[in-house]
């Protein structure tokens, strides 16, 4: 059996920061970090009976072993949505609100000039397709 699946992990400081909290909400609000992530899926699944379940809902065996198997293929794009200005007060170079592709900015680490005795050397920029293999 073949699925196509849509979703969207997403979160946002402003939204789920409690301003009156002196601790962690109040800096977190202030931050106004936010991220999107959209992801669009295509899976081809099957699943076999261990033994052979020819009941009828009369005479139904009590339980039937069963293996699921599949893979999948998903695109993603992380993305940010871009504050008024960027650090220091900066111009970030975008319209307030505008969503920014993370991948490019290198944020986990790629295209940073390290040392090859520094822990994250060589850190290369993850693919915006990935596979899974399902196991059950």
């Amino acid at each position: 059996m073949g699925q196509f699946m849509y979703g969207t992990l997403k979160g946002s400081d402003t939204e789920s920061a409690d301003f009156t909290d002196q601790d962690n909400g109040k800096f977190r609000y202030q931050r106004n970090a936010s991220f999107r992530n959209r992801i669009k899926e295509l899976s081809v699944t099957a699943y076999f009976d261990l033994f052979e379940n020819d009941a009828t809902y009369i005479s139904r065996v009590k339980w039937t072993p069963y293996a699921y198997l599949g893979i999948a293929g998903f695109l993603h794009n992380p993305q940010a949505q871009a504050p008024a200005s960027g650090l220091n007060g900066e111009a970030i170079g975008v319209s307030e609100g505008t969503w920014v592709d993370l991948r490019p900015l290198g944020t986990e680490g790629q295209y940073s000039t390290l040392d090859p005795t520094d822990v994250n050397y060589g850190i290369k920029a993850y693919s915006k397709i990935q596979i899974a293999i399902l196991l059950v």
